[in-house]
């Protein structure tokens, strides 16, 4: 479920959906459904172990070459701010790649100052020295 919620950009709220329930009963009757609280936990821990491997991974993809950078900020139905941090570059192969950063929530208010720490700070999570 937990791979299906994020290769799928699924809300962690999708296990709490009536059709969505129904759906899953139909597949399995009497399955227990985690709770939204329970999925993003799931998917928290499932990125903790992706991360350092990630990060390999992109220092290897981006190593020696020039990147471009982008974010994105947007605010939930739930009235809260979140930011993407995407990194853009171009493979051996001269396609354009990308791979996502970060997914930041971004307290109000959205001054320049708090957007440029969370791109810091996200930038300098994956930095090779760390």
């Amino acid at each position: 479920l937990s791979d299906w919620v994020v290769n799928g950009f699924q809300p962690f709220a999708v296990v709490e959906q009536e059709d969505f329930k129904k759906f899953v009963e139909t597949l399995r009757s009497g399955y227990p459904l985690p709770t939204r609280v329970t999925v993003k936990n799931r998917v928290m821990k499932l990125w903790e172990a992706e991360r350092l491997v990630f990060k390999v991974k992109l220092e290897k993809l981006v190593s020696g070459r020039r990147v471009g950078m982008t974010t994105d900020m947007w605010t939930s139905a739930a009235g809260r701010g979140y930011m993407v941090i995407t990194v853009h570059f171009i493979d051996d192969e001269w396609k354009m790649r990308n791979a996502v950063l970060a997914f930041k929530r971004v307290l109000y208010p959205h001054t320049s100052e708090r957007l440029a720490s969370h791109f810091l700070d996200a930038v300098n999570e994956l930095s090779p020295e760390k």
